[in-house]
């Protein structure tokens, strides 16, 4: 899994007072909510954030892991489709297996394209029990077209080994970026059919960094209209973002000067595009921060800030939040919060909790912090590691957030959904 390799296993007001248009959420099921409440996939599942989206027609959809597996393999991916009612929850389907039923995969990522379209992303690894980081990690990408599901596509080559790849969509345009762990190249796919093929290695640059399975940029896409986009770490300290206003046929690379992506807890960037806006948010050691990116001035309108200082919270550390915008200028972050720094998940100590910032002025200021799943070792059933989420506004009034939930001793992971309405 993803946070094994970077752990080992693995009243409060932020900035300036938010503008008087902002309202606070009320969240569902309440943060305090048990394990049995909220339920949005199979017992003995999870994802690594990027795995849900809004589809073009109405309705939800996730992608995530089991290690439950098929009967030929221990651990698969799938999808899971949604309805969603007026009052907003959410029914789901069966799941649907993506991986061959076979084949031992992982690292699923999915994404939302035009006529109803989802384009769902999996890497397949040489073993479950005797996972080997010097195998071949291969990238495939499966889609729902028309109703029907198509054949898988093979991304990468069948030696070679990749790090997280990454779907975004818009119309029939799908996106999927991910590292070669061998050379560090970090490299964008595009498809201009809805999946059915698609063409060479963009090069978007090259990364140092190498997160003990081969070097890694973990590169996070977004696309909206013509704007695609990818922010992605250099092995430096600081964060790229590549931009193409042309649909994927060439990209601009612009950096974002920092301390450490990432932090020390070793956290991902997150990107989100809407119109000509794209936001970008990771956390630091002192913070989650916060930039906005306009494509019709091609500057940030929003320099990068902590929107969300550690000191004095009363949370020490974070990593891998993300990042959702809508309209002219709203942006929310959903952001995994702990304890301790280190968010150890061998440590019954630690405690994750996931909170929500948002504002209306495209990041300039942020309102006070709200709940969306509280971590606590007190809480009867409760989920005390909550993490990796996927946010999205289903509408001007409801924000929606999938993340993995976690109980002591991993007796219980699964995806959780929480919406709130403003």
């Amino acid at each position: 899994m993803r946070w094994t390799a970077r752990v080992g296993v693995a009243a409060l007001a932020v900035g300036l007072a938010a503008p008087a248009a902002w309202a606070a959420s009320t969240w569902s099921p309440v943060p305090g909510a048990d394990k049995n409440t909220g339920i949005a996939s199979t017992q003995y599942s999870w994802n690594y954030g990027s795995s849900f989206a809004k589809r073009s027609g109405g309705g939800l959809a996730l992608a995530y892991t089991s290690d439950k597996g098929t009967a030929s393999s221990d651990q698969s991916t799938y999808v899971r489709l949604g309805t969603v009612a007026g009052d907003n929850t959410v029914t789901w389907a069966k799941p649907k297996l993506t991986s061959p039923k076979s084949m031992v995969a992982d690292r699923t990522s999915l994404a939302a394209g035009s006529s109803n379209s989802v384009h769902a992303v999996y890497v397949k690894q040489n073993s479950y029990a005797n996972y080997d980081v010097t195998k071949p990690r291969v990238a495939y990408v499966r889609s729902l077209v028309g109703g029907t599901w198509q054949a898988p596509v093979q991304l990468s080559p069948s030696k070679g080994r990749v790090d997280y790849p990454i779907a975004a969509a818009s119309g029939a345009n799908v996106y999927i970026a991910y590292t070669n762990s061998n050379t560090g190249a970090v490299i964008m796919r595009r498809s201009t059919n809805s999946g059915a093929s698609y063409g060479g290695n963009i090069s978007l640059g090259t990364t140092t960094r190498d997160d003990g399975e081969g070097l890694a940029a973990w590169p996070i896409t977004c696309a909206s209209g013509t704007n695609v986009a990818a922010v992605w770490m250099d092995g430096t300290g600081d964060a790229k973002l590549s931009v193409s206003e042309n649909s994927g046929t060439s990209f601009t690379t612009t950096t974002i000067n920092a301390d450490n992506v990432g932090g020390n807890d070793e956290g991902w960037a997150s990107c989100d595009a809407v119109g000509t806006r794209i936001g970008v948010t990771f956390n630091e050691d002192d913070g989650v921060h916060y930039a906005e990116y306009n494509t019709s001035s091609d500057t940030f309108t929003t320099a990068l800030k902590n929107a969300f200082p550690f000191s004095g919270s009363g949370f020490a550390a974070s990593y891998s939040g993300t990042v959702a915008l809508t309209g002219a200028g709203t942006v929310g972050l959903a952001m995994p919060l702990c304890v301790q720094n280190g968010c150890d998940y061998e440590a019954n100590t630690t405690r994750i909790s996931l909170r929500w910032l948002e504002s209306s002025n495209n990041g300039g200021a942020f309102a006070a912090v709200e709940s969306i799943s509280n971590a606590s070792s007190a809480l009867s059933g409760g989920k005390t590691l909550n993490d990796s989420p996927s946010a999205l506004f289903y509408d001007a009034d409801t924000r929606f957030v999938l993340y993995n939930g976690w109980t002591a001793n991993y007796g219980n992971y699964r995806l959780y959904l929480a919406h709130g309405e403003s």
